[in-house]
């Protein structure tokens, strides 16, 4: 895919639209990416980090009419846009419900007093969800693992409350396990502490005898 294909000039508005399309069609893979994000980095060389949040903003953005509108006339700045994108993820349906009053709020305020009024917003879609019940709740979870262009897998996602609950007292339980046998050379930080332990469970599943079998092949 040459670097042409996502224009270099025209607005902002523009440029995630076409970014958009291209993630729908996969055109990221006729240069050997496995993502749209690490041709952003390949070809534009952004950092990892930053081409995430634009792709994720992108897609978004497809569902944000207002939003997108807002944009194309330069009601609000890009910043701003990200803020609204990343908020969405708290509860998408609630969103385009409130879309209209959060663009306004990206009109009169800075971008520190917008993301105090995504906060309260996110505070309040979490306090309807305590109200609507287990079964709601539990309707909103995923979980998604991808790989990245690095080898690295990236997960990301939410889990129902007595998932979550069974996920945190695994972790626990590896990472006490850990302490008691730590020795003073262990320099891992906390973070990766907790992506070995998932690891450890994940092959502590694998290693049943009972598990059960892909394609008619246990699987490792």
């Amino acid at each position: 895919m040459p670097s042409s294909s996502v224009p270099v000039s025209g607005s902002r508005a523009q440029k995630l639209r076409r970014l958009a399309e291209l993630d729908r069609q996969d055109a990221y893979a006729r240069d050997g990416h496995l993502f749209t994000a690490s041709w952003l980095v390949s070809t534009f060389k952004l950092g990892w980090g930053k081409a995430r949040e634009v792709v994720r903003t992108a897609r978004a953005l497809e569902q944000m009419p207002r939003t997108r509108q807002a944009l194309e006339t330069d009601e609000i700045p890009f910043s701003a846009v990200m803020v609204l994108a990343h908020v969405r993820q708290a509860d998408p349906e609630l969103f385009s419900r409130d879309e209209e009053t959060l663009v306004e709020a990206a009109r009169r305020h800075s971008i520190a007093d917008l993301q105090k009024v995504a906060a309260y917003w996110r505070q309040r879609v979490e306090r309807e969800r305590d109200e609507e019940g287990p079964d709601a709740v539990r309707e909103r979870r995923n979980l998604h693992a991808s790989v990245t262009c690095g080898g690295m897998v990236r997960v990301d996602g939410d889990l129902d409350p007595e998932t979550g609950e069974s996920l945190l007292t695994a972790l626990r339980a590896v990472l006490d396990a850990e302490a008691r046998a730590r020795t003073e050379d262990d320099r891992r930080t906390p973070a990766q502490r907790r992506a070995d332990a998932l690891g450890e469970i994940c092959r502590g599943w694998l290693d049943r005898a009972d598990r059960p079998s892909v394609g008619g092949e246990a699987p490792t």
